[in-house]
């Protein structure tokens, strides 16, 4: 392959959702998605000169972190930035409108966000992907600007890539085109 301006990229794309027994869930516009590798290393110094010089590094383990900014603000995804679950709402609780009907989001309420995360590209510029994650937990911590100055609320949502057994992975990554 050479290089080539026809290489460069401007990522677009759907991100969707699957939770661990749920149905797949469209997460809506999704501002930026991002995947982080992270193999850990042992190093090996030599200790057989003046100054120790380091001769091996071998990968020990390896790791992945997902982050998500989502700016379409439904209910799955305030369940999901909160660490909540979705609940009908009762008669003259407030609750949160979703297709008409009221909701809301019990918060802290979730043991765990866990389930598989696609994204499928949809840019016009540059090579078009597909990141599959089959096995992704989401970790509460994030934030959610309730009040914001002339900006789009997001949520956004931290987890990581876990090892999934059944695929004997962490994930992968399809070119399209």
């Amino acid at each position: 392959m050479t290089a080539s301006p026809l290489n460069y990229s401007v990522m677009k794309g759907i991100v969707s959702w699957t939770p661990v027994g749920g149905t797949l869930i469209d997460l809506g516009n999704c501002a930026k998605a991002t995947l982080t590798v992270k193999p850990n290393f042992l190093d090996h110094y030599t200790s057989r000169q003046g100054i120790k010089a380091k001769d091996a590094s071998v990968p020990v383990s390896l790791e992945a972190e997902v982050s998500l900014e989502l700016d379409e603000i439904t209910a799955q995804v305030m369940s999901m930035s909160l660490f909540g679950v979705v609940a009908d709402q009762v008669t003259g609780d407030p609750g949160y409108a979703v297709d008409g009907a009221l909701k809301k989001i019990a918060i802290l309420s979730a043991s765990q966000i866990q389930g598989s995360l696609k994204i499928v590209g949809t840019n016009t510029i540059g090579k078009r992907g597909q990141l599959v994650l089959p096995n992704v937990i989401f970790k509460a911590g994030s934030a959610f600007d309730f009040i914001s100055d002339a900006e789009w609320s997001k949520a956004t949502l931290s987890g990581e890539a876990l090892f999934d057994v059944s695929s004997s992975g962490f994930g992968e990554w399809f070119q399209l085109n």
